[in-house]
């Protein structure tokens, strides 16, 4: 019996060393996943901040491309408005001449003021936004982007879906707003014109966060930071 208790005894104290050992085994694993998870935080809140500086800079280079941009599209349309102007006389002098017929948007308008109908699109979207009415700068942008369609501008109908991803975000509906990236991510690769790729992917980063999907943000803020170097 005493042979028996000795055994029993040994065989307790040595599930509790192996029970110890796993506790101890649990908590350090978990200790060390919580550590990681939050240095993983912070490293993305750092770079969310870099991007934040390098976005504001790229902006405000931005704003000066747009304007610039803007001033030649109002050239271009000016000449254009020119040669429908002779067209016209041309017809006018010569009745029996067809004239052509245009049809942009539901009420059929020349290219010219198709053109004219979408930058008014965009300033009344960055009027609403100013004013913080989301839903009005949604549907002005969407306007846009069909407009931009129709004249055949994949420039603008990238700049209006990238306006929706913004306005998602400020609506906390992040999934969308990626969704909206990824298809100007599209556009820009059938353009191939990645000159906002670094922007877009920040973005995408910074929604990924406030998803708390910190394993997207993160590839994604290494994306951005890729072609900032390669900038």
């Amino acid at each position: 019996q005493g042979l028996e208790s000795s055994l029993f005894s040994g065989f307790g104290i040595l599930m509790l060393m192996v029970q110890t050992t796993a506790l101890v085994g649990a908590v350090v694993g978990g200790a060390i996943a919580h550590k990681r998870k939050v240095e993983l935080s912070i490293m993305n809140e750092k770079l969310r901040v870099i991007n934040a500086q390098l976005w504001k800079q790229r902006e405000e280079l931005q704003e000066m491309k747009l304007a610039e941009s803007e001033a030649k599209t109002l050239q271009k349309e000016e000449n254009q408005i020119l040669q429908r102007r002779e067209a016209l006389e041309a017809a006018m002098s010569a009745p029996s001449a067809a004239h052509p017929v245009e049809g942009f948007g539901p009420d059929r308008s020349s290219l010219a003021q198709a053109r004219r109908d979408m930058l008014a699109c965009f300033r009344q979207a960055k009027a609403a936004l100013s004013e913080e009415d989301y839903d009005a700068a949604l549907s002005h942008l969407l306007d846009a982007e069909r407009s931009a369609r129709e004249v055949a501008s994949q420039n603008a109908e990238r700049s209006a879906i990238r306006g929706q991803a913004f306005v998602h975000r400020k609506q906390g509906d992040f999934a969308t707003a990626v969704t909206c990236l990824e298809r100007v991510l599209v556009i820009s690769s059938v353009m191939r014109n990645h000159d906002h790729d670094a922007d877009i992917f920040g973005e995408m980063a910074d929604a990924y966060t406030e998803m708390g999907d910190f394993v997207k943000a993160g590839e994604y803020y290494d994306r951005c930071i890729s072609c900032i170097q390669d900038d």
